[in-house]
């Protein structure tokens, strides 16, 4: 005994077709039916939800693919304008060849600045100690002497060892530990005269 199809409750109907032939209205997903949070987001995926959509599960914050968006008329939007010059995960700040000017880019191609597989960035403070000293002997590195690696003043670099480098970063992190702890009995001492009174 063979089995007779029936016809589906419900088939996928094109909408276009729907609202010429029979002017039947249909929500119409414009770009302001959706709230979308440009500070989440995981690759090419957003934070977002739309409240006028059929589905009861997109009322709520959900993870939405670029594909989404676009369908909805939202251009996607980069999450930062790319400048060349970026913080390192040791803490010191890179350039790229995008964030130097063409002479600094002639500067460390002729003597060697860049670093990389691809010699596409230059550590900044190598950069600013080359044009302050003229060279960069072996066995030397950049130092700075505040102890802070971001700050690459010229005024601040100075040529050493490793180990004067080494001296220059812990004697900013002492001095750091010293002032933050006579900061916290300055505040031990405020509190105390205030709880007396």
């Amino acid at each position: 005994m063979s089995r007779r199809r029936t016809a589906r409750e419900w088939h996928p109907v094109r909408t276009g077709f729907l609202r010429r032939s029979t002017k039947v209205k249909l929500p119409v997903y414009r770009t302001d039916s959706w709230e979308v949070d440009w500070s989440k987001r995981s690759g090419r995926l957003v934070w977002a939800r739309n409240e006028m959509s059929k589905m009861p599960k997109a009322h709520v914050w959900h993870w939405i693919d670029f594909h989404t968006l676009d369908r909805a008329g939202i251009k996607w939007q980069p999450k930062k304008e790319y400048t060349g010059r970026y913080h390192d995960s040791r803490g010191y700040v890179s350039l790229t060849r995008r964030g130097m000017t063409e002479e600094d880019v002639r500067l460390c191609e002729e003597h060697r600045l860049f670093r990389g597989k691809k010699k596409g960035f230059v550590k900044e403070h190598r950069l600013v100690a080359f044009k302050k000293y003229g060279c960069l002997p072996e066995n030397t590195v950049v130092r700075h002497i505040n102890g802070i690696k971001d700050d690459n003043r010229p005024e601040n670099l100075l040529l050493g060892t490793i180990q004067e480098n080494t001296m220059d970063h812990n004697t900013a992190r002492l001095t750091a530990m010293y002032w933050r702890e006579r900061y916290e009995e300055l505040e031990k001492t405020m509190k105390a005269k205030e709880m007396s009174r």
